[in-house]
């Protein structure tokens, strides 16, 4: 199989392991193929004064974010195109919030480039270079707010998932999750899932908080979940560096589809002959597990264009847009900008018939320290 990417790794502060992988060259040309049909429709010249007017019930429901966090993104924005010196010929250089509205109106909804392009009154190729450049500068920042936790913070994970579950040690959750895509034109069967749709998959580790801590997006969507976690860079790192990534003894917990790991803890196998503590154990382990699979549902919640890609037909271009949208949901993690319930579309986990190895000396011990503190 022909890998789908190109990776280039971005490293994470602490330099314990590379937190954002499978980031990808952007195509130069437009993936629309309506880009250059000819559109009749009425270009709206001063859309971002309406955007300006918005309240911000409205901004919110248009962007899924809040104002003040679209604002940090304009103001760190402005500080790139404040050193950009690059002469610019002909028509005046857009504005660096009116790129950020662009950038975000693309990936909060699902219009095409031709009706982005009406909206903000430009052409439809300057829409697809303004969703081009703000990608790439977001990609280029993501190290901040995508990276594995210091020792430190491995503790606060702990504790913070510990009173969740009840379960000592727990790092953080593991899952994975398609993306659906068009057909590619090369290798399409690869692409082409259990359920009967063309994707890519997106792994993720999540903390307490519904952060991503790790990312791995690309790889085709026919891959099975163990192998998906075999090929990314989180699983070269923490073979060869188990006690550097999980200190004080800590792991993620993972579903039934990933191999029985020391640093992975997976729930039991059910043979039909689990004991009552065993299903204990799998309740509270899947309960853990339910914050990965909000962050994937409200990833998709906030940003539509992930939720199936129907212009993109460059495979790179997708996976740096879902890249760009795991960045910004950890900025609205850290900035409190929540959803509402009723906006959030639910999340269903991936649900496999293959099973990691049935006996873990790791999950073992964790169930009988639940049994002796009376918990199961």
């Amino acid at each position: 199989m022909e890998a789908a990417v190109v990776d280039f790794l971005l490293e994470s502060d602490d330099s314990s392991t590379s937190s954002i992988s499978n980031l990808s060259r952007f195509d130069t040309s437009s993936d629309s193929s309506s880009e250059n049909i000819p559109s009749n429709h009425q270009k709206i010249e001063n859309f971002v004064d309406i955007i300006r007017n918005y309240c911000d019930a409205n901004f919110k429901i248009h962007f899924r974010l809040e104002r003040t966090t679209v604002n940090v993104l304009i103001d760190r924005y402005s500080l790139l195109l404040r050193c950009d010196s690059t002469p610019k010929r002909g028509l005046p250089r857009i504005s660096a919030e009116k790129e950020i509205y662009i950038f975000l109106w693309y990936i909060a909804n699902t219009n095409t480039f031709r009706e982005i392009s009406n909206l903000f009154g430009i052409s439809r190729s300057t829409a697809w270079n303004v969703v081009k450049k703000v990608t790439v500068w977001l990609i280029s920042i993501g190290h901040e707010y995508i990276k594995w936790p210091s020792r430190e913070e491995v503790g606060q994970n702990m504790a913070a998932m510990e009173a969740k579950t009840k379960i000592p040690g727990i790092l953080g959750c593991i899952d994975g999750s398609h993306i659906k895509i068009k057909a590619p034109v090369l290798n399409k069967e690869n692409y082409f899932n259990r359920k009967h749709s063309y994707s890519i998959l997106l792994q993720g580790v999540v903390n307490a908080k519904k952060k991503f801590i790790n990312v791995f997006c690309g790889e085709p969507g026919s891959l099975h979940d163990s192998r998906l976690l075999r090929r990314s860079e989180l699983y070269r790192d923490a073979c060869e560096r188990t006690e550097e990534l999980f200190p004080i003894n800590s792991f993620l917990l993972g579903d039934s589809a990933y191999p029985c790991l020391d640093w992975l803890v997976l729930p039991f196998k059910d043979n039909g002959n689990m004991s009552a503590a065993q299903r204990k154990f799998n309740e509270i382990h899947s309960s853990g597990r339910i914050v990965v699979e909000h962050s994937f549902g409200l990833l998709k919640t906030r940003f539509r264009r992930i939720l199936h890609f129907t212009e993109q037909t460059n495979i790179n271009s997708a996976v740096n847009l879902v890249l760009c949208a795991c960045i910004l949901h950890n900025m609205c993690v850290d900035n409190n900008d929540e959803l509402e319930e009723g906006h959030q579309i639910d999340s269903f986990p991936d649900l496999d018939v293959h099973s990691g190895t049935s006996n873990s000396s790791r999950r073992q011990l964790l169930m009988e320290v639940l049994i002796n503190r009376n918990i199961i």
